[in-house]
C-alpha cells in the first residue's frame, strides 16, 4: 500500500478546506494528454522541490528515473507532476521518512503540503519560512476518491463491504454458491 502526499503551489483562495479539496479532485483527475511524469509541466518552486526529492526518494517513473537496479537498492518514490503540484507515492515502509522529507522540502520552497494518506492536514507556507497548518481532516469532509469508488463498487454489486476478517472469509466462503437460491 502506498503512502501519498501532494505538495503544491500555494494560492490564497487554497486556504479554505472546501475550495482546497475540491481543488485537490479536480488536480488528481489526471487530464488526458498531459505528461504527468515530466517535471517540465512544474512551477519553478516545484521543479526545485522534485530535484532535491529525488536526491532521496528515486523516481520510478519519468526522464530521471536510473537504472532498475539503483531503484531497488535505494528508496524511490512514484511522482505525477502537473503545473501547480506534485503528487507523490512512497511505499509504506518509507512514511515517516517520506513525511519529513517532503515536509522540510516545502518549507524551503515556499509550496503548500497536503498529507493525502494520513490525516488530511493542509500546511501553508508562512513569510518566515516555516509551514503552518491551515486544517485537517473534518466530520463534513466529502469521502475521498477511493471511498467514493469502493461505495460505487458496493452498490454495483462488484465489491462487498465487511466489518471483519470472519465476515469477510464467511463472505469469500459463500461466493460459490449462486445468489439466486
Amino acid at each position: 500500500m502506498s503512502y501519498d502526499l501532494f505538495v503544491f503551489e500555494p494560492q490564497d483562495n487554497l486556504r479554505e478546506r472546501k475550495v482546497f479539496l475540491a481543488w485537490y479532485e479536480t488536480q488528481t483527475n489526471w487530464s488526458p494528454g498531459i505528461n504527468y511524469c515530466n517535471p517540465k509541466n512544474a512551477s519553478p518552486a516545484l521543479r526545485a522541490w522534485y530535484l532535491d526529492m529525488i536526491g532521496t526518494f528515486l523516481p520510478i517513473n519519468g526522464p530521471d528515473r536510473p537504472p532498475i537496479e539503483e531503484i531497488e537498492q535505494s528508496l524511490s518514490a512514484d511522482y505525477c507532476i502537473g503545473p501547480a503540484f506534485i503528487y507523490v507515492a512512497f511505499a509504506g515502509s518509507n512514511s515517516q521518512n517520506a513525511y519529513e522529507k517532503v515536509v522540510s522540502l516545502a518549507a524551503k520552497h515556499g509550496l503548500g503540503f497536503f498529507d493525502a494518506s494520513g490525516n488530511s492536514e493542509v500546511w501553508f507556507p508562512k513569510s518566515t519560512g516555516d509551514l503552518e497548518m491551515l486544517h485537517e481532516r473534518q466530520e463534513s469532509d466529502p469521502p475521498g476518491r477511493i471511498a467514493r469508488q469502493m461505495a460505487q463498487a458496493i452498490e454495483r454489486g462488484e465489491a462487498v463491504q465487511v466489518k471483519s476478517v470472519e465476515e469477510f472469509v464467511q463472505q469469500i466462503l459463500g461466493m460459490d454458491k449462486d445468489p439466486r437460491t
